[in-house]
């Protein structure tokens, strides 16, 4: 199912983008998707994450960020209330950090440890996640990282749209046949992206986890 659902968005977005034209002054949902896979081809990191939904990116942050603390307490053994006390927010964060922030944490480019990790806002966040995922691809420059190419879009109503893309490498054989897709809203009449839970590999929760090595 979710294979003929993206061939179905594939043809539709074809007809979509034959039959509306945007103005040089109308960033749409192709031209949003399009600036986002030019910055991350080309190690813009902090251009990349401009493009994302605000709301989107918060809530991404927050669930990220509470695997990687939930990961590094299951791997110490640490409990930082009683099983079944509910303790405040602010007081969970001062007891993690009490216990956790000086520990190294490997995997996102210039977070040494976890109390940078939760200094970070949203938004730097993810740019360290990108930096992180090409690095730990071993693809730093942009002839040897894969691209995105955009096929056409389609519209769910006024508020949605999805941009249907291929993956592109820099080899025939690291091209993916299967076409992908980007979910794109639009707030305050701009049009911004929502990653999909499979855009890159490995999230980046598990990214910041890895005790492997970065590459040099």
């Amino acid at each position: 199912m979710p294979r003929l659902r993206t061939l179905l968005l594939l043809a539709a977005a074809a007809l979509s983008n034959g039959c509306r034209a945007f103005t040089t002054t109308d960033l749409g949902p192709t031209q949003v998707a399009q600036a986002l896979f030019d910055a991350l081809a080309n190690s813009r990191w902090d251009s990349a994450t401009v493009l994302a939904d605000s709301e989107w990116l918060v809530s991404y942050h927050g669930q990220q960020v509470q695997v990687l603390e939930s990961v590094a307490m299951a791997r110490a053994g640490i409990h930082l209330a009683p099983q079944g006390v509910t303790i405040p927010g602010d007081t969970f964060t001062a007891r993690f950090i009490r216990n956790f922030g000086s520990r190294p944490l490997k995997g996102l480019p210039g977070v040494a440890t976890f109390a940078d990790l939760l200094a970070l806002s949203p938004r730097q966040f993810l740019a360290h996640c990108f930096e992180g995922i090409a690095e730990l691809e071993g693809r730093r420059t942009s002839a040897a990282r894969t691209s995105r190419q955009v096929l056409g879009q389609t519209r769910e109503d006024s508020d949605w749209a999805y941009v249907v893309y291929r993956r592109v490498g820099p080899t025939p054989d690291d091209t993916d046949p299967e076409p992908w897709v980007l979910p794109l809203v639009k707030r305050h009449d701009r049009w911004r992206y929502v990653l999909p839970r499979h855009f890159d590999s490995p999230p980046c929760a598990l990214l910041g986890a890895l005790d492997a090595p970065r590459h040099k």
